[in-house]
């Protein structure tokens, strides 16, 4: 999360951040490893911890 906030805030694009940590949420996205990341209801990743340019990418692709 502190990865994701830091892009954002370099690039200035604003972002809301939830964790996710009940296993209700678990089930609703279907995560089955963590750190997971959902943006817009899909999961864009589980089980690994992405990169800087992995998180930019993400952020700008969902901002456009």
């Amino acid at each position: 999360m502190k990865q994701i906030k830091k892009v954002s805030d370099i690039h200035h694009k604003e972002v809301v951040i939830n964790e996710l940590n009940q296993n209700k949420d678990k089930i609703k996205y279907h995560v089955n490893k963590i750190p997971a990341l959902v943006v817009d209801d899909k999961i864009i990743s589980q089980g690994k911890t992405l990169s800087d340019i992995e998180i930019k990418r993400i952020i700008i692709n969902a901002s456009n």
